[in-house]
């Protein structure tokens, strides 16, 4: 009974090269990251030894491509990252509107006259001021929230 090939001998020593050339990669260096001697990657790169699945892997993961398309598959190049986790009382994007509607509100609501609440001696804030004071407004208002977060959401919807 004839084995099916899982790997192309012939396409692998071009994507091992291609990969290795775009990383800035030599056969030395590349050895010495999936801790195999300099001569055992020399041959993968001639086409004379093929690597075992697991080698093939490792190297994948080294340069974070997909380990099908460097045996020879026609599949993306790249894997997707995937999303990292989000913690439960992370800022969303939705957060960072509302807060920015708040401030804005607010900012609008300090008044630009001599009488507004933003004024120091009777002198109205400049704009190198209001920017800074804008700044630390918008950080305040977003470590609040993710304080609110992580003590006010229910335990069933924590992660």
């Amino acid at each position: 009974m004839e084995q099916k090939q899982l790997l192309n001998k012939e396409i692998f020593p071009i994507r091992l090269k291609e990969i290795m050339l775009e990383n800035n990669q030599t056969i030395y260096t590349l050895s010495e990251r999936i801790n195999l001697s300099a001569a055992t990657v020399s041959r993968y790169c001639s086409g004379k030894m093929a690597p075992k699945l697991t080698t093939i892997e490792v190297i994948a993961k080294q340069f974070g491509i997909n380990p099908a398309w460097l045996m020879g598959y026609d599949v993306d190049k790249l894997i997707e990252k995937k999303q990292p986790d989000r913690k439960y009382y992370q800022i969303t994007e939705k957060d960072k509107k509302d807060i920015a509607k708040q401030l804005e509100k607010m900012l609008d609501g300090l008044g630009d006259d001599k009488n507004g609440f933003a004024a120091f001696d009777g002198e109205p804030l400049d704009e190198a001021t209001k920017m800074v004071l804008k700044d630390s407004l918008e950080r305040s208002m977003l470590l609040a929230r993710e304080i609110a977060k992580k003590k006010f959401t229910p335990k069933k919807y924590r992660n």
